[in-house]
C-alpha cells in the first residue's frame, strides 16, 4: 500500500513539472502575449514618429470682456431755475459764443447780435441764427457780419449786445421732452465791443443805407423819374456820363448814400434800370 501512495506522489509531482515546463516552452516558441504585443506596437510607433512635429492644440487666448460704459445719469426732472449763461469774444472779425446751460439737452436756441440799446422799431442790423445745443458748455463761431442787408458786410466798430434765447414753443420740439415743460422764454446776454473792424462808417450810416436801398429796390422799370422824390429818399446824387448809350437820351444818376445807380430816359422821364454800386454803363 505504501508503494502505491509513493508512486502516486511521484506521478503528481511529475505532472506539475510537466505543466510548468510546457508553459515556459510555449511562451518561448509561440511568442509574446497580447499585452507584450501592445507594448511592442507602442514602442514601434514612438520610433517611427521620431523627428515628426505633432500639431498641438492651440492654447485658447483669454478674451477680455469689454469694460462696462460709464452710465450717464439722465435728468428725470427740470432744474428749479433753468438758465443760460453766455460769454462772447471778438477777434479777427469773428465772434465766439460760449454757452452754458442747465436746461435738459438737446434743445434748439437762437443766437445773434445787434447794436446795443437798439429799439424794436429800428431796422435790423447784425445777424441771428438757429443752433442746436447738445452739450454744455458748447461753443459757436460766427463771422462778425451784418446779414440783414442785401449782402453780408462787416459789422461797424461799435458796442453790441449778443444774446442766446430758448423759446419754449419750439426749442424742445426736436429735443428733450423735459425741456418742453418749460413755459417761459429763457435768455442770456453779453456786451461786445468791436473796435478793430476795417469797415468804415457807423452803424447808423449802415442802417440808413439799408433803408434807402429798400426804397430804391421798389422802383420798377418805367416808373416816373421825379427828381425831388428820389433825392428825398436816396440823398443827393452824382450825374455820371453814360457809356454804351447816347448820354443825351439816357442819363445816369449815382446816389452815394444808397450806393445805387439809376438809368433814366431823358425824353420819357422814366426809369430804365437800377443797379447796386457806382456804374456808368447800361
Amino acid at each position: 500500500m505504501k508503494k502505491v501512495l509513493r508512486w502516486g506522489c511521484f506521478s503528481f509531482l511529475a505532472f506539475i513539472v510537466f505543466i510548468t515546463v510546457g508553459a515556459y516552452l510555449a511562451e518561448i516558441l509561440i511568442g509574446p502575449t497580447e499585452t507584450t504585443k501592445e507594448n511592442a506596437k507602442t514602442e514601434a510607433i514612438k520610433e517611427n514618429m521620431e523627428g515628426v512635429t505633432i500639431n498641438q492644440p492651440k492654447t485658447e487666448k483669454k478674451v477680455e470682456k469689454p469694460k462696462a460704459k460709464a452710465v450717464v445719469k439722465k435728468e428725470t426732472s427740470l432744474p428749479k431755475n433753468p438758465k443760460i449763461d453766455l460769454e462772447v469774444s471778438y477777434e479777427n472779425n469773428q465772434l465766439t459764443f460760449n454757452i452754458e446751460t442747465n436746461i435738459p439737452l438737446p434743445v434748439e436756441v437762437m443766437i445773434g447780435i445787434e447794436p446795443k440799446n437798439s429799439l424794436p422799431t429800428d431796422l435790423a442790423y447784425g445777424f441771428s441764427g438757429r443752433v442746436k445745443i447738445d452739450k454744455s458748455p458748447i461753443q459757436f463761431i460766427r463771422d462778425a457780419k451784418d446779414t440783414y442787408g442785401l449782402k453780408p458786410t462787416d459789422l461797424k466798430n461799435d458796442t453790441y449786445e449778443a444774446d442766446v434765447v430758448f423759446y419754449p414753443f419750439w426749442g424742445a420740439e426736436n429735443g428733450n421732452p423735459l425741456a418742453a415743460e418749460i413755459k417761459e422764454k429763457i435768455s442770456g446776454t453779453y456786451t461786445v465791443n468791436i473796435g478793430s473792424s476795417k469797415s468804415e462808417g457807423s452803424i447808423k450810416s449802415a442802417i440808413d443805407q439799408s433803408k434807402k436801398q429798400a426804397w430804391g429796390m421798389d422802383i420798377a422799370i418805367k416808373d416816373k423819374w421825379i427828381e425831388k422824390k428820389f433825392v428825398k429818399n436816396l440823398g443827393v446824387y452824382q450825374e455820371l456820363k453814360t457809356k454804351g448809350r447816347n448820354p443825351k437820351i439816357v442819363k445816369t444818376y449815382y446816389f452815394p448814400e444808397a450806393d445805387m445807380t439809376f438809368f433814366v430816359s431823358e425824353p420819357l422821364k422814366q426809369v430804365l434800370m437800377w443797379k447796386f454800386g457806382k456804374v456808368d454803363r447800361l
